[in-house]
């Protein structure tokens, strides 16, 4: 979703410090991403484009005065750029992209076999929920290529379908200029289940005052319920990446039994099924592997893009070194997994994917002067991580990133893009080869609520410090344990460990026998 507004500061005189978004609290709830661009440009500090927070109810009621109820509002701080263009009465342009997981629901719940996929997209405010005065405003609603819009409300006049060769464009236009607010009553939406269509959601916006979109998608609704991807760093080579999948298909369940002869006849409708998932792994990825409870899934395929051969839903990533965890210059690596089974509509599957990278395509040395990378070596170390699951196209309940960083390493930091409910805990970890009295090795833990593919160009960077006696400390350990191990052995074979008689009890022993 874009909101694009073009206004003045509220008193033509003043820059405002931040700009307000508001949405009803439905959407509110499952927003996963907001950037913010004036004239083209990020409209954060420091170039950010996505550094937002969601104002508490508290907030909205003291600073934003005559709010609907129901209403979800985010405050992006604008950077001196941002406002030296809404100053002196200037006019700007605001762009602000919004994405929000689960925003689509299948409706019918449950289909035959064979039968197209139709989902529902509903809003309970038709006009903009936003604190600003607008003088006019227009809604579009772009449906995905291929689909194929079934009934929309309100209609026309206010609704109007325009064609389109990538898909279906509808266009909303309430009448008349509002003030702040425009009026907007966000009635409590009405839970409906069943196999009602989407006439009935129809309903619901209008007892609303909102809008709907019902409409065929042949695509799955692929999503992750949990993914945890752990990294863990070694400075004697490579860091290792592994994650761990719950996937499910939010599409619609399935009426009836499953047939495989049906399923392979080509003329049925299978979009909304998937029994293969892609992956896009970072330029430099190796010794991949695919796995799941009963062990190594062989029907998988791997090769390497081109430079520069971003792909579908590549994200703002791109390839090269900016396409994962740093990347080695050369085209990004993508894994067709393809699954034991197709899953249908409410099926779940779980695996794990597991990949390594060259040591210097992640982690730089941070100078203490000037703060950029230079070589490797004992110091300050950065290392950046990619955010968003590697799995093109699929959103993900709760992401969970793991960095276990280097025994012995001091001061962890890291930044991470703006996102509600996001958490980060410090935690420990031994593994192999860790000294039994040691504290282990440090973990940070980021957990990160409705990830979406627009995450594509987000980074988790974190910044710790390692001494050359912290990175000499395992092998110095290995060196004095083999050292010992092989003294014992010296020793063992130098002993004389045999049994021999004495000599009184031998010479009783020579008469006794004579």
């Amino acid at each position: 979703m874009a909101d694009t507004l073009t206004g003045t500061s509220s008193d033509g005189k003043t820059a405002p410090t931040r700009a307000v978004f508001c949405y009803t609290s439905a959407l509110a709830e499952r927003l996963a991403y907001l950037e913010l661009e004036v004239d083209g440009k990020p409209a954060g500090e420091q170039g950010s484009s996505s550094d937002w927070t969601r104002l508490s109810d508290a907030e909205v009621n003291s600073e934003l005065g005559g709010a609907p109820d129901r209403v979800g509002c985010f405050a992006f701080p604008l950077g001196d750029a941002a406002r030296a263009a809404l100053s002196g009465g200037k006019t700007a342009k605001l762009v602000a992209h919004a994405a929000f997981a689960r925003a689509l629901e299948p409706r019918p719940a449950s289909i035959a076999q064979g039968e197209p996929q139709r989902v529902l997209f509903r809003d309970a405010a038709l006009r903009a929920v936003s604190p600003y005065k607008i003088e006019r405003q227009t809604i579009e609603a772009l449906t995905p290529a291929g689909s194929k819009p079934l009934s929309f409300f309100p209609g026309s006049p206010i609704g109007v379908l325009k064609s389109s060769s990538s898909g279906g464009i509808i266009t909303f236009s309430p009448e008349g200029a509002t003030g702040a607010w425009g009026g907007v009553v966000v009635e409590k939406e009405k839970k409906k289940g069943g196999d009602d269509a989407g006439e009935e959601a129809d309903d619901d916006a209008a007892a609303s005052n909102g809008l709907s979109v019902h409409f065929l998608m042949d695509e799955p609704l692929v999503r992750g319920r949990r993914v945890v991807r752990e990294v863990q760093v070694s400075h004697w080579g490579n860091v290792y990446f592994e994650e761990t999948y719950l996937v499910r298909n939010d599409g619609p369940s399935l009426q009836g039994e499953f047939s495989r002869r049906r399923y392979s006849d080509r003329s049925q409708h299978r979009g909304h099924m998937f029994e293969n998932l892609r992956a896009r792994l970072p330029s430099g990825s190796r010794w991949i592997y695919f796995r799941d409870a009963i062990g190594n899934v062989s029907t998988s395929e791997v090769h390497r893009l081109p430079a520069g051969g971003g792909g579908k839903n590549s994200g703002k990533g791109g390839s090269g070194k900016e396409d994962g965890a740093g990347g080695t210059g050369g085209g990004s690596v993508v894994v067709d997994l393809g699954q034991r089974y197709p899953l249908l509509g409410g099926w779940e599957v779980d695996f794990v994917l597991g990949y390594s990278l060259p040591l210097g395509s992640a982690l730089s040395r941070v100078s203490s002067s000037t703060g950029s990378s230079s070589t490797l070596g004992a110091g300050r170390m950065r290392l950046r991580v990619a955010l968003p699951a590697t799995i093109e196209g699929m959103y993900v309940d709760e992401l969970e990133v793991r960095v276990v960083l280097p025994e012995g390493a001091k001061r962890v930091a890291h930044a991470a893009p703006s996102a509600p409910n996001a958490l980060a805990a410090l935690e420990r970890k031994s593994t192999y080869l860790d000294a039994p009295w040691g504290p282990g090795r440090p973990v940070l833990v980021l957990r990160l609520p409705n990830a979406v593919p627009d995450h594509g160009s987000a980074r988790l960077t974190v910044e710790y410090s390692l001494t050359a006696l912290d990175m000499l400390r395992k092998p110095a350990l290995l060196a004095v344990a083999f050292a010992g191990v092989f003294a014992a052995l010296a020793l063992a074979n130098r002993a004389d460990f045999s049994i021999a008689p004495s000599a009184a009890g031998a010479a009783a022993a020579k008469a006794k026998a004579a």
